[in-house]
């Protein structure tokens, strides 16, 4: 999202990004992730330095709700009380 936003164009780190989406090992997407993110970490040209913490709770019998590591991709569609 950050890339995006501010038009920064990567077309080998998207490819990267892509094929690490599609690998059905869960070791092997974790691995490519570890390694984009040192990637990116190593030659983007943005700092991070401050990162929004947010905590999440829902009751018993609540379910469907989908929550991300950013902000902006809560999925609330699915949710369900019970």
């Amino acid at each position: 999202m950050l890339a995006w936003r501010n038009a920064w164009d990567i077309p080998e780190l998207t490819k990267e990004t892509q094929a690490a989406l599609e690998e059905s090992s869960t070791a092997k997407r974790a691995q490519r992730y570890e390694a984009m993110q040192k990637e990116f970490l190593a030659n983007s040209p943005f700092v991070i330095m401050f990162q929004k913490v947010s905590q999440v709770a829902a009751r018993p019998g609540v379910t469907g709700l989908e929550v991300r590591p950013i902000f902006d991709l809560v999925s609330y569609r699915d949710v369900k009380k019970q």
